[in-house]
């Protein structure tokens, strides 16, 4: 699957300074992430699954996230799969009348702290969606990050389900 050679690839980001990472959430974004790569970093590689692709020509900005929904009692942070699964519970939660935020961090380096940070200072509440195995995942990375930096902000701990977490349960 596209998602665990994609966690692989964060991963190698990590340890490897100056490279990129990103997370591809439909099989269409492979085609436009190419384009960006090679603007952004002057090479890259992209692994695609079969899907349709759309007849223009596009490609999907590096560096930036993608706020999927706007909202104002919750900021829901995720990745890749975990996509689809948050903007779901967000619209569930929407039935509960919690206005949730959901972002797409699409580029995890280089990473667009600011939209995160921006996003808290409105909602006052964070929650990472990771589906990797905690400790040491990108959530936690992006929950430092966002304590550093938005501490102040936030108006209850940062909550950050893990597939580890819910193998444990």
């Amino acid at each position: 699957a596209i998602e665990s050679v994609s966690f692989g690839l964060g991963l190698l980001a990590r340890l490897h300074k100056g490279a990129t990472a990103t997370y591809q959430r439909r099989k269409v974004n492979g085609e436009a992430w190419l384009p960006a790569l090679v603007t952004y970093a002057g090479s890259g590689r992209v692994l695609l699954v079969k899907g349709e692709v759309p007849e223009e020509e596009y490609t999907l900005p590096i560096g930036e996230c993608d706020i999927k929904k706007e909202g104002d009692d919750l900021t829901i942070v995720c990745w890749s799969k975990c996509v689809k699964l948050c903007l779901k519970a967000a619209m569930e939660l929407g039935k509960e009348g919690i206005d949730a935020e959901v972002i797409d961090v699409r580029t995890l380096r280089p990473l667009d702290e600011q939209t995160i940070i921006d996003s808290v200072k409105k909602t006052n509440r964070l929650l990472i969606v990771d589906e990797a195995f905690s400790p040491c995942g990108l959530g936690a990375e992006i929950a430092a990050r966002v304590a550093d930096a938005g501490f102040n902000d936030l108006d209850a701990p940062i909550a950050s389900p893990t597939l580890s977490r819910a193998v444990r349960r």
